[in-house]
């Protein structure tokens, strides 16, 4: 492999998710005979990719950058049917779309792995693209346990590389410089392996035959709490090394962990959407918000409500808010439509699960540059006299303002305070 050298993951003719797969495999089941010689622990000091760049504007301006630092670890918190695993893929597709990289998606606990073509949709809107972003460089995993996860992620990643084991070094690897992405969802399933053997030997004493067998069971499945907290604060604490020396980002999901609410309390009283999007407490231990360069929470105001352009379709507003950023920028906002339909699909393109266009726009006409945005209300269409754009959808008039207004476009982003826009250039 020449140093530097850039592997088209997507266009290859063979799969590099195959590849790995069958490497992962080969080391595991050579593990189980002890027959495994290993190598040490791969450490390479070049630094090729210190950031990943978002092509969304939408994601750069809730980040408050055009790029988030690589080698790193971030996580998306939320109480359930708050879109976290459509986030972490779709900043997983983000960050794919800038470099060819290759993903890793552990389902954690009882849950699947996502439907295909719904991880399709999150990775990119370019419907081929996104096909072989899939086809080509993405294992969907499950896993159950803690123990299971961390010896599993640890050979995808290792094999991938082409270190670690004399079979990985016999298999194509992936260069340093092309970053691993591994999505976690979500953590707080994972049992512990207190919980994990207390599990299997009840699987096996659904009927105890003594008191003692009884007794077994219940010492083996209790105190896992603290354990899975322990668990995480040890895996943090060896989570560095491992991302940094192979080129490693990290997204994870947590569950939120709902607040104890008081009958005596001082001050205006927030709403239950405010209250969940300034909750940061996790299930399962806290040892990874020491460690992470960005934590978002993500959240949902009411049930979802019927849609006017579609009869039948419901919509969804999913709310994001950053609770610490990577520059400095937490405390930023964005809203995202989600709709259980899609009929602005065509051959090529895709809408994306999470849609963001309509605020962005609202917070670009804030700025003062665009005049004034006016909507639609039969078909929520959008239009802008000084942009010359008559009732077309938010995402065309932000694509564009994008590309056919770059000026402007920037200094927008520039007034917004994403960094990496210098305005007027």
């Amino acid at each position: 492999m020449i140093p530097g050298q850039v592997l088209d993951l997507y266009n290859d003719e063979g799969s590099f998710t195959v590849d790995a797969m069958n490497a992962a495999k080969q080391v595991l089941a050579a593990r189980k005979l002890r027959n495994v010689e290993t190598f040490g622990v791969y450490s390479d000091q070049v630094n090729n990719a210190p950031m990943h760049g978002f092509e969304s504007p939408i994601f750069q301006h809730l980040f408050g950058a055009s790029a988030i630092p690589a080698r790193t670890l971030g996580l998306i918190i939320g109480d359930k049917v708050t879109a976290k695993t459509t986030m972490a893929l779709t900043l997983a597709g983000q960050i794919m779309g800038n470099v060819p990289s290759m993903l890793f998606y552990y389902a954690c606990g009882i849950l699947p792995p996502p439907d295909e073509e719904y991880v399709k949709r999150c990775l990119s809107t370019d419907k081929k693209l996104a096909e072989n972003m899939f086809n080509k460089a993405t294992v969907l995993s499950r896993v159950h346990s803690l123990d299971q996860w961390a010896e599993t992620l640890q050979t995808h990643i290792q094999t991938t590389r082409g270190v670690g084991t004399k079979v990985a070094s016999r298999v194509r690897s992936l260069p340093i410089n092309q970053p691993i992405i591994v999505v976690v969802d979500n953590w707080t399933s994972l049992a512990s392996p207190t919980e994990a053997t207390g599990i299997q030997v009840y699987a096996h004493n659904m009927e105890p035959k003594s008191l003692e067998d009884r007794r077994k069971t219940d010492i083996l499945a209790a105190g896992a709490n603290f354990e899975h907290s322990k668990h995480a604060h040890r895996v943090a604490r060896m989570l560095g090394p491992l991302l940094h020396d192979y080129n490693v980002t990290m997204i994870m999901t947590m569950a939120q962990r709902p607040e104890v609410e008081f009958e005596m309390s001082y001050g205006p009283r927030k709403s239950k959407l405010e209250k969940a999007l300034h909750n940061d407490n996790t299930l399962g231990g806290n040892g990874f918000s020491d460690i992470a360069a960005w934590q978002m929470i993500c959240a949902v105001d009411g049930d979802p409500r019927p849609s006017i352009i579609v009869p039948g379709m419901l919509k969804q507003t999913i709310h994001t808010r950053m609770f610490s950023g990577p520059h400095g920028c937490g405390g930023r906002r964005m809203k995202f439509e989600c709709y259980d339909q899609y009929p602005w699909d065509t051959s090529e393109y895709q809408s994306p699960p999470l849609n963001g266009a309509r605020f962005f726009l609202e917070l670009a006409a804030g700025t003062g540059h665009l005049g004034e945005i006016t909507t639609d209300p039969k078909t929520e269409n959008v239009s802008c006299n000084l942009l010359r754009q008559v009732d077309v959808s938010p995402e065309m008039l932000l694509f564009h303002l994008r590309y056919n207004h770059a000026v402007l476009f920037n200094k927008i982003c520039t007034d917004l305070r994403i960094h990496g826009y210098v305005g007027g250039q």
